[in-house]
């Protein structure tokens, strides 16, 4: 089980391809394919790689667009499936995605930032620290530059919507070029930092 924010890169799973004896199984093909969350391995919904000379099997694995669970079924010959389940606890809100929008170099990006935080039922989760920091471009959140203001921070929830934070106003910097905001947030009690990235490209 993992855990991650959507659109964005979870442990490669993997397996290990054993025979009746207990023996590890080369050059075997295992097929990988997303169940349910509508994320990607190695690039679309399935994959089929062949085990190692370890018995070994691997891929990528990008959880899909909405927060909640994503399965991953797992099938080699004749053995069980096994199913590989990861959860996108942080989202996007707002219209915004993982894709790279464009906006003016130095101006305000519409729309603003927001995200959301849930559990692993897909829950909202109300009253924790997501902290978003600029980590390209030179530009400024909250408020318009000069100064630049390099980080925020928003409580999940704060919206009013469970979950959602308040929005973060975004300038981007004033060359053009690649622009980067991060928003992370550490989520017990795992205590592990989830991120996720809003990209823009300014003119």
């Amino acid at each position: 089980m993992d855990s991650g924010a959507t659109l964005t890169a979870v442990a490669a799973p993997t397996v290990t391809v054993r025979d009746q004896y207990n023996n590890l199984v080369p050059s075997t093909n295992v097929t990988f394919t997303v169940a349910t969350g509508a994320g990607t391995v190695n690039g679309g919904a399935a994959a089929t790689v062949q085990t190692d000379g370890s018995g070994v099997a691997t891929v990528s694995w990008v959880l899909g667009p909405l927060v909640g669970a994503n399965t991953l079924s797992v099938t080699a010959g004749a053995a069980p499936a096994e199913v590989f389940t990861a959860y996108a606890l942080l989202g996007y809100q707002n219209g915004w995605d993982a894709s790279i929008k464009t906006g003016t170099a130095g101006a305000r990006m519409v729309p603003d930032l927001q995200v959301i935080l849930v559990d692993q039922t897909g829950a909202g989760v109300n009253g924790v620290q997501i902290s978003f920091h600029i980590t390209q471009g030179g530009g400024s959140v909250v408020n318009a530059p000069p100064p630049s203001q390099t980080f925020a921070s928003r409580n999940s929830g704060g919206s009013g919507t469970a979950g959602v934070t308040n929005v973060v106003s975004w300038w981007l910097g004033p060359s053009p070029g690649a622009n980067e905001v991060e928003a992370s947030v550490t989520y017990l009690p795992s205590g592990r930092t989830i991120t996720l990235k809003f990209k823009a490209t300014g003119s």
